[in-house]
């Protein structure tokens, strides 16, 4: 042994002599470089690091030919038979299969693709609801439909505004204001509307005067003036009315000539009764009399005086 594991050790039984005979490290295989080690012995090294490359290239799939150790690059097939996809090839990925682009220009005019051509066909989202008095759209946002009124407003109060829902055309009617009450002038306001003035201000009327009251009939229109009743059943007043005050109750005069003679009324016939008042202290001494501006009884002694000392 002469520790060479590059070779074979045989001894001569003639002469007695070592042989050390070099060994063949051929595998045969053309891919791999053969070489010896004396230690390990053959190393059969493949020329070509076939897992590298695969990895640094997913596009392609590498072999060795062992025949002629020439390395064979065949390029990897990404057809995945969808022609709405476009097949490409990238070296760290691999095969990627894009979708055809046909989204559309909007949410409103969606595309699709065709298998079988690859081709793009784009279509609008129609909107209708059989209404033509509508405004049909699509929200590009949302490729929702919208549907919305279209406004016959024809900014006049007295029409009634509707839409012929069959051939979209504006239908603006005047409207009636007679509210059937012949006491008010019916009319039209464009901007306000129905306008039904009172044929008379009976407010005023009966401001102006207080003697009467007024009215007006609802089914002729004409103005109904009734006189106040300003009795108060009281005989001792007399009843008058003024246009601005109104009932007037005066009360009738019966106060006398003066305060000793003194007056009443009798409400039940209105007529006046006057009677004195009497003064009579029941002394036949004194002389009674009334005064007149107090209505009071004044009781003087009579004076018995002769002017004789001796009486």
């Amino acid at each position: 042994d002469d520790n060479n594991a590059c070779t074979r050790d045989t001894c001569d039984a003639t002469s007695g002599k070592c042989i050390n005979t070099a060994i063949s490290c051929t595998d045969g295989n053309a891919c791999t470089v053969d070489t010896c080690d004396q230690v390990k012995g053959c190393v059969n090294t493949p020329k070509f690091n076939i897992k590298q490359l695969q990895c640094d290239d997913k596009c392609n799939t590498y072999n060795c030919d062992a025949s002629t150790g020439n390395l064979i690059k065949t390029a990897s097939v990404c057809d995945d038979g969808n022609a709405c996809t476009i097949d490409t090839c990238d070296a760290q990925k691999g095969c990627i299969h894009t979708p055809r682009d046909c989204a559309g220009t909007d949410l409103c005019n969606t595309g699709s693709c065709d298998k079988a051509t690859g081709k793009c066909t784009f279509s609008a989202v129609v909107c209708n609801d059989n209404n033509a008095c509508t405004k049909d759209t699509c929200n590009k946002d949302n490729g929702k439909c919208e549907y919305t009124a279209i406004s016959c407003d024809d900014n006049n109060a007295c029409t009634r505004d509707t839409c012929d829902a069959t051939s979209g055309k504006c239908i603006n009617t005047a409207i009636s204001c007679t509210d059937g009450n012949a006491c008010t002038v019916d009319t039209c306001d464009q901007v306000k509307g129905c306008v039904n003035t009172p044929k008379f201000n009976i407010k005023q009327l009966q401001c102006d005067d207080k003697c009467n009251t007024y009215n007006c009939d609802a089914s002729t229109g004409n103005l109904i003036k009734t006189a106040s009743v300003c009795d108060d059943g009281n005989a001792c007043t007399i009843d008058t009315c003024d246009a601005q005050k109104g009932c007037i109750h005066t009360p009738r005069d019966c106060a006398g000539t003066d305060l000793c003679n003194t007056g009443s009324c009798d409400k039940a016939t209105g007529k006046c009764t006057f009677s004195a008042v009497v003064c009579n202290d029941n002394n036949a001494c004194t002389k009674d009399t009334c005064n007149k501006d107090n209505g009071k009884c004044e009781y003087t002694a009579i004076s018995c005086d002769d002017n004789n000392a001796c009486t």
